[in-house]
């Protein structure tokens, strides 16, 4: 798995899902517990208030769209 910086480093025509978790590292975990993925990206929204959650995007490449 490999954090990418940007969205648009995302390869085209793969399947793309949202993951969530109280810090990065759950959001991860969260997502590996669906099947291994290659590519992940850090979302930030709004500040960074105490309590609030994180979420990552995550790009399952073996899934790709036709």
């Amino acid at each position: 798995m490999r954090k990418m910086e940007h969205l648009a480093e995302f390869p085209h025509n793969v399947l793309v899902m949202q993951f969530m978790g109280k810090t990065y590292e759950e959001a991860v975990a969260n997502a590996n517990s669906g099947g291994n993925f290659d590519y992940y990206y850090e979302q930030e929204f709004g500040r960074n208030k105490r309590g609030q959650s994180k979420t990552i995007l995550v790009c399952y490449h073996e899934h790709i769209l036709g």
